[in-house]
């Protein structure tokens, strides 16, 4: 009887693991299946007939749950991304008719640049839509933001660039940004 819950446990707390992170049963499910053949061996060769067939029942329940997840290949190759870019120099911000805009056109990432005046802190507002924010103060802090990237994404790095200096060119600052699409 306590090995029957024990069996119950286990795989209700893989099923629960599974629904948060997605990767559980993927990675359990050699264990797992072989654990429950040895049990519905051993409970074969004891004549306990119920434990056998709840053991090829667990051996059913993780293929049918592993199998199709193992099949979907990573998409790779060309990842197709929406990209919106304000320049709010001049201009009254709205954020939140933004953020309505990003949502209605469903945007991956947006740029804004020349956000003077704009802290860091307004542009919370936005991750509300793309949660993933970097951004770029200007040097001069009374001036605010002068570049910031939101995306849906996740942003895997970041780096400053100051490009465009020599004699004759105009210094501009330019962000990299490293982002997953999953692929």
């Amino acid at each position: 009887m306590m090995l029957r819950w024990l069996m119950v446990s286990v795989g209700a707390a893989m099923l629960a693991l599974d629904a948060l992170t997605g990767q559980v049963l993927v990675h359990l499910a050699v264990p797992a299946g072989l654990a429950a053949v040895l049990l519905g061996i051993v409970a074969v060769v004891c004549r306990r007939w119920f434990i056998a067939l709840t053991a090829v029942a667990t051996v059913l329940l993780v293929l049918t749950l592993v199998v199709p997840s193992l099949l979907v290949r990573p998409q790779s190759g060309p990842v197709l991304l929406r990209v919106m870019t304000f320049n709010l120099q001049g201009v009254e911000a709205d954020l939140e008719g933004v953020a309505a805009l990003v949502a209605r056109e469903q945007v991956d990432l947006l740029a804004l640049q020349e956000a003077p005046g704009m802290p860091a802190t307004s542009l919370l507002a936005l991750t509300s839509v793309l949660p993933n924010l970097v951004v770029v103060p200007d040097p001069n802090p009374s001036i605010g933001t002068r570049i910031a990237i939101l995306t849906r994404v996740p942003v895997l790095a970041t780096a400053v660039e100051r490009v465009g200096e020599g004699e004759g060119a105009v210094p501009v600052t330019s962000l990299r940004v490293t982002i997953s699409t999953g692929g």
